[in-house]
């Protein structure tokens, strides 16, 4: 690619960082951005060239700028990466904002409908929460929408005490992790689920996933302990 070409230069990148040389890409994406300043596209990649370097940092200075810098005229596409970075990192009320601007211009957008979904989850409003995050996941396989899903029917089913909505967060968190087995917070929701049942057994498993990839969270750790010290009189 010229480097004078900003297109060039972007598909460049984005060739370079499926080849993981993400340092590489970064500096392409640099120089496209400076070809090109008014590129929003090239800003998006690379802020999620900056995620891929586990740099969430300064992926997330571009997400914030981006939403705030075209307030209403932000694309969805835009708000649809900047809210799922703020999910991923449990920003939920950021992520529900751009939920809601995104169900402004298409009302039945699937990553809209799951990030209006954490709002709501935020805002304990669990059946309005339920019924979202359940139409995203039907509508995609996505790891995300089903923790979702088990987080809002596991939050339903402690409040309600109807054993109903525990399993349905169960079956949501077991299709999250076969989804995408490198996220972790399914994985915690399962322990939590079978360590309330005092099925110490089943809990250790998905616990010491959870704790191998999360060390310093000291919820998980706890039950871990509880489960291997109650486990043995199973």
């Amino acid at each position: 690619a010229r480097r004078d070409d900003p297109e060039g230069q972007f598909q460049l990148a984005k060739a370079l960082a499926r080849l993981d040389r993400v340092e590489d890409a970064i500096t392409r994406l640099d120089r496209a951005i400076s070809l090109a300043p008014k590129r929003v596209e090239f800003r998006v990649e690379l802020a999620r060239t900056y995620e891929r370097a586990k740099d969430d940092g300064k992926a997330g200075e571009i997400y914030e700028e981006l939403p705030a810098e075209f307030k209403d005229t932000a694309s969805v596409e835009v708000r649809a990466a900047a809210g799922r970075f703020f999910a991923r990192l449990k920003q939920y009320d950021k992520a529900g904002e751009q939920g809601d601007q995104i169900l402004k211009v298409v009302p039945n957008h699937v990553v809209g409908q799951y990030l209006k979904a954490e709002g709501l989850l935020l805002k304990n409003q669990l059946d309005d929460a339920r019924l979202l995050f359940g139409k995203a996941a039907a509508a995609e396989r996505d790891a995300m929408y089903f923790d979702g899903l088990g987080r809002a029917n596991e939050t339903k089913a402690n409040a309600s005490k109807e054993v109903k909505y525990q399993q349905q967060a169960l079956d949501a968190y077991k299709t999250a992790t076969q989804i995408d087995p490198k996220l972790i917070s399914p994985y915690a929701g399962m322990g939590r689920i079978y360590m309330q049942r005092n099925d110490y057994k089943a809990a250790i498993e998905p616990l010491l996933v959870a704790n191998e990839a999360d060390g310093s969270n000291a919820e998980i750790l706890l039950m871990v302990g509880t489960a291997f010290y109650y486990q043995k009189d199973t």
